[in-house]
């Protein structure tokens, strides 16, 4: 449970530290491999765009929702 409140901080805005860098650092090595973007700085922007936009929260719930579903 303390690695998905954790992850909820992130995603949510509410960690503004070291863990959310190191989520957009993973973030954008993983979109620079998978949509062809060839610096790290412009995936970097994409992956702080994304987070500030409240998509990857959301998505994390519906896992969530759905992980709950299932069991």
């Amino acid at each position: 449970e303390e690695n998905v409140s954790i992850a909820e901080n992130i995603l949510s805005g509410k960690e503004t530290g070291a863990r959310r860098d190191l989520v957009l650092v993973n973030t954008a090595f993983a979109l620079m491999l998978s949509l062809d973007i060839s610096d790290l700085r412009s995936a970097f922007a994409l992956a702080s765009e994304i987070l500030a936009s409240g998509k990857a929260y959301q998505l994390l719930q519906k896992y969530l929702q759905a992980s709950h579903d299932l069991a």
